[in-house]
């Protein structure tokens, strides 16, 4: 007889996780990874342009919980013009013992919520605390950017939200949603607007060119830049990388998918190295802001410690819940 394997959907997941739920999960993953308890295996990101797709499979093993598993999808523009979300994804659970799979479940929330949880836990640890007016320019107001908000609301005390797209309607339906939940928050007519009136900057676009110009970046700034995942994609002009503290989620695969790669393309990364890996900040083995005049870059490509770990807290709640569908292949 086959090995039984929970099956759990979107709706459950809905039930199940939440970012109060997910934050210090995501946290003290990072801090296990700075001191070996994961591993990491090669990302795969493949563009499908006769699709109008990317392809992806991320996978890893965090040991404290012998958590062994992949996620794989990736982001369709064609989802997109017919309004539909342009990620989807499916995460796979195995028992590392023999290899069976014990879990498989819709990727898309836990994908949602385990970036901008690491987006919150960036901005705890490099944002300007200091500040009476904390303001938050938003670039891209997709799925991730409404996340990467309410990611950042849990952490800290945000006075103002601007936010831009060049899809205005979603701009203008995100800002509108915020007031709605409380939070002061209006859209912007450019990027431009956006940066050069926060604090706090978000990007999470798909951009293959670099539109966030070092020129609008002034002293005290925090960038939490989510949208560089694959080769070639970028989100910030290479200049403001080379004066900015660059803190990374992973640092090999930051340089290969992230903003840095650019550095490393440049043959800039020895010149200016990244100075951190995110865990090696919330593991105290070194520390994140400095000083208010500091500019502060988190790379975030996304790690497959992240899906994993989320993934094992929905698996173990589900169970105690009675949630999911049980199946055998």
């Amino acid at each position: 007889m086959t090995e039984p394997i929970l099956c759990l959907s979107h709706q459950d997941l809905q039930q199940l996780l939440s970012f109060d739920t997910v934050l210090p999960i995501v946290e003290a993953a990072f801090s296990q990874q700075a001191v070996g308890g994961s591993t990491t295996f090669p990302a795969v990101r493949v563009s499908l342009d006769k699709y109008q797709g990317i392809f992806g499979i991320k996978s890893g093993f965090v040991a404290n919980t012998e958590t062994l598993g992949l996620k794989a999808g990736g982001y369709w523009g064609r989802r997109v013009a017919l309004g539909q979300p342009g990620h989807f994804s499916t995460i796979v659970l195995f028992d590392p013992n023999d290899g069976h799979p014990v879990a498989l479940m819709d990727g898309n929330y836990i994908t949602e919520l385990r970036t901008a949880a690491a987006g919150a836990v960036a901005a705890k640890h490099l944002a300007r605390t200091d500040l009476e007016r904390l303001t938050v320019g938003l670039i891209g107001a997709g799925v991730q950017g409404r996340a990467q908000v309410k990611g950042l609301l849990q952490v800290l005390k945000v006075a103002q939200v601007y936010c831009f797209d060049l899809n205005v309607p979603a701009a203008e339906q995100v800002a509108a949603d915020l007031r709605a939940a409380g939070v002061s928050a209006m859209s912007v007519a450019t990027a431009e607007e956006a940066v050069t009136a926060a604090n706090v900057i978000l990007t999470t676009t798909p951009s293959k060119q670099a539109y966030v110009r070092d020129e609008w970046i002034q002293p005290g700034m925090h960038i939490n830049a989510m949208g560089s995942d694959t080769r070639g994609k970028q989100e910030l002009e290479i200049s403001l990388l080379r004066r900015a503290k660059v803190v990374v989620d992973d640092l090999p695969q930051a340089s290969t998918l992230g903003e840095v790669q650019h550095l490393a393309a440049a043959g800039l990364l020895e010149q200016h190295p990244v100075y951190a890996e995110l865990g090696e900040i919330t593991a105290g083995l070194k520390p994140g802001r400095l000083s208010s005049d500091e500019i502060t870059v988190f790379d975030g490509t996304g790690v497959a410690f992240q899906d994993l770990v989320t993934a094992h807290e929905a698996v173990r709640l589900a169970r105690s819940r009675g949630l999911g569908q049980v199946v055998r292949l």
